[in-house]
C-alpha cells in the first residue's frame, strides 16, 4: 500500500478498484480498502471508480448473486461510479428499494463524481478536448514530441556493452552498418506503441508520423561516414514466408549489425500474457544465426521481462527499448550515437528462465537460503542458479559510477527521529553520465518474516566526468513500518540493515537500529 499512500497524500483525485481479489474479497466490495484505509485512515476523500466493469465482474468471482447484490455491495464498500458498465444502473436502484443500500450513500457518491466533473471544467464545456482538431495539434506540438523523445530515450536500459561498444563514432572501427529485423523500419502502430496507447485513439493517428529506427539512424548513420543498409524482416503470424536470405547478406557485407526484435506492443498488457518469454524461435534465429563473428548491437522491444540467453550471449550490446513510443527512431539514435548517455533503471527483475517465475528482488529469505550452485538440502535450482539474469534496478552507462561506503549520522534512532543515510559517488569514466541512486531497507528481526529488501528511495543525479556528489537520504520510523499479523502499520524495534547502489544487487551496507520510544 505505501504507493498508494503517497498518491493519496500527493493529492491524486481518484482511485480505481482493481479487477482481482484480496484474501478473497473483490476490491471492488472491500470495505476495508476503500473505505476504512482509503477514506478514513487516509483522511482521503476523492472519487473512487470501478475498472472495466469490475462492479458486474463480482458475480463472476461468484461474491454477488446479481446486479443489484453486486451494486449494493460495491457502493456500501465506498465505490462512487462505475465504469462503462451496467452493474449501477440496473442494480443500484433496486437495491435501494429493497433498502440494501441508503439514499444517503447514493447521494454521497453522485455529489463525488459532480464535484469532479465540476474540476474538470465540464459543466462550462461538456465536450472540451474531444475536437479532433484540437487533438491534432496537441498530438504534433513540438515541445510534446521533444517531452516524448526525451522520455523514452532517457528509459532505456543499457543491459551489455561489451569493451565499449557504444555509442557508436565516427572515430570507431566499423564502417559498414547493417539494421535488421521486424522492428528495423516498421510503419504500423503496434511495433513501437504500448497496449492501451493503441487502444485509445492512436490507431487514428497518422502512422506516417511514426519515427521508426531507419528513419533517423540510417540518414544519421550515413552523414558520420557509415555506408548503412536496413533490412525488415517479417516475423510474425501474418508473414507468408520467411525470407533471411536479404539480412544475411546485408550482415555478411557490414562491419556491424543492429538487430530489432521483440514483442509488439499488442503482445503485450491486459488478456496478452503468454506462456513462455522467450523470444519467438524466427527472431531468436535472426539474432543468432544472421550475423557469424560479427560485433552485434541487439536492440530490444518490449513491455515485459524476457528471456533470450542465447541471443543476449551473441550480442556484444544489447539495449532495452521498450515500447518508445511515436519518437522511436529519434531516441534510439539518440542512445545509440551518445548523445544521450543511457541512465535507465529496470523496473522488474528479469529471470533466466520461466521455470524462477515468480521472482522479485523483495523475496522473504529462506531458511536454507543457498550460497553456492549445487549445495545439497538448500532452497535452490539443481540446473539453474538462483541469482536473476538482471536484478531490479540495474541499468549500465556508458561511464562508471563508483559508490563510497555508506556514514550515517547515528547508529540508533527512536520513533520520530530521523536517520540520515550519506554515500559519495563518483563518475570514474570518460564521458558524462547520470546515475539512480537507490536505498534499500532489511528488517532483520520482525514480529513475521521480512523482505530480504525494500526499496525505500532512490535520487538521479547527473555527474560531469571526474565529479563526485554526496547524496543523502533520510529515514524514519514510518520507512521500517509493515503490516503485521493483528493488522497494525507498525515498526519493530531492533536492527536494520541499509543499503545504497546502483542495483538491488551491487549495494554498500551498514546497520543501525531502532529503539522503543
Amino acid at each position: 500500500l505505501p504507493p498508494f499512500k503517497a498518491a493519496a497524500d500527493a493529492g491524486a483525485a481518484t482511485f480505481m478498484n482493481a479487477f482481482n481479489t484480496l484474501n478473497g474479497v473483490p476490491a471492488s466490495m472491500d470495505k476495508h480498502l476503500v473505505t476504512d484505509i482509503l477514506r478514513d485512515e487516509w483522511a482521503w476523500n476523492g472519487l473512487v471508480v470501478s475498472d472495466w466493469n469490475s462492479f458486474g465482474e463480482t458475480i463472476i468471482h461468484g461474491a454477488a448473486d446479481n446486479e443489484m447484490d453486486a451494486a449494493a455491495k460495491c457502493l456500501n464498500a465506498g465505490s462512487d461510479m462505475d465504469m462503462t458498465a451496467t452493474t449501477f444502473r440496473n442494480g443500484l436502484k433496486k437495491a435501494l428499494e429493497n433498502k440494501r443500500v441508503t439514499q444517503e450513500k447514493i447521494d454521497e457518491a453522485v455529489r463525488r463524481v459532480l464535484r469532479l466533473k465540476f474540476q474538470l471544467g465540464l459543466f462550462d464545456d461538456p465536450f472540451r478536448q474531444l475536437d479532433p482538431t484540437y487533438r491534432e495539434a496537441t498530438l504534433e506540438k513540438p515541445e510534446y514530441r521533444d517531452l516524448a523523445r526525451k522520455a523514452a530515450a532517457e528509459s532505456m536500459v543499457l543491459l551489455k556493452n561489451e569493451g565499449g561498444l557504444l555509442p557508436l563514432t565516427p572515430e570507431g572501427p566499423f564502417r559498414r552498418i547493417a539494421i535488421i529485423g521486424p522492428y528495423a523500419n516498421s510503419k504500423g502502430h503496434k511495433d513501437y506503441m504500448s497496449f492501451w496507447t493503441l487502444g485509445l485513439g492512436m490507431r487514428e493517428y497518422d502512422s506516417t508520423k511514426v519515427v521508426t529506427p531507419a528513419d533517423v539512424l540510417k540518414p544519421f548513420l550515413e552523414k558520420q561516414g557509415f555506408e548503412v543498409t536496413v533490412t525488415e524482416i517479417c516475423l510474425d503470424a501474418t508473414c507468408s514466408e520467411r525470407d533471411y536470405s536479404a539480412a544475411r547478406t546485408a550482415s555478411q557485407q557490414a562491419d556491424l549489425v543492429i538487430v530489432c526484435v521483440g514483442e509488439q506492443g499488442f503482445q503485450c498488457g491486459e488478456s496478452r500474457s503468454v506462456a513462455s518469454l522467450e523470444l519467438n524461435n524466427d527472431q531468436e534465429n535472426i539474432a543468432r544465426y544472421l550475423y557469424p563473428r560479427k560485433p552485434v548491437v541487439l536492440v530490444m522491444f518490449n513491455s515485459r521481462p524476457m528471456v533470450f540467453p542465447k541471443a543476449y550471449e551473441k550480442a556484444s550490446a544489447v539495449l532495452l527499448a521498450w515500447q518508445p513510443g511515436f519518437e522511436t527512431g529519434n531516441a534510439l539514435n539518440d542512445v545509440l550515437s551518445g548523445k544521450v548517455n543511457p541512465s535507465g533503471k529496470l523496473p522488474m527483475t528479469f529471470p533466466r528462465n520461466e521455470g524462477q517465475i515468480p521472482i522479485y528482488y523483495n523475496h522473504l529469505n529462506t531458511g536454507r537460503p543457498q550460497q553456492d550452485q549445487g549445495q545439497m538440502w538448500t532452497s535452490g535450482y539443481l540446473d539453474s542458479p538462483v541469482s536473476p539474469a538482471f536484478p531490479f534496478g540495474y541499468g549500465m552507462s556508458y561511464t562508471n559510477f563508483s559508490y563510497s561506503e555508506i556514514t550515517l549520522n547515528k547508529s540508533k534512532i527512536r520513533p520520530g527521529e530521523t536517520l540520515e543515510v550519506s554515500v559519495t559517488v563518483t563518475n570514474t569514466g570518460e564521458v558524462a553520465g547520470s546515475e539512480v541512486v537507490q536505498l534499500y531497507i532489511q528488517d532483520l528481526s520482525a514480529d513475521i518474516a521480512r523482505p530480504v529488501k525494500e526499496l525505500k528511495g532512490f535520487e538521479k543525479i547527473s555527474l560531469e566526468k571526474g565529479a563526485q556528489k554526496r547524496v543523502t537520504f533520510k529515514i524514519t520510523d514510518k520507512d521500517l513500518a509493515y503490516w503485521n499479523n493483528e493488522l497494525q502499520y507498525k515498526a519493530d524495534p531492533g536492527f536494520f540493515k541499509v543499503y545504497v547502489g546502483g542495483d538491488s544487487r551491487y549495494v554498500k551496507s551498514n546497520s543501525f537500529e531502532l529503539q522503543a520510544q
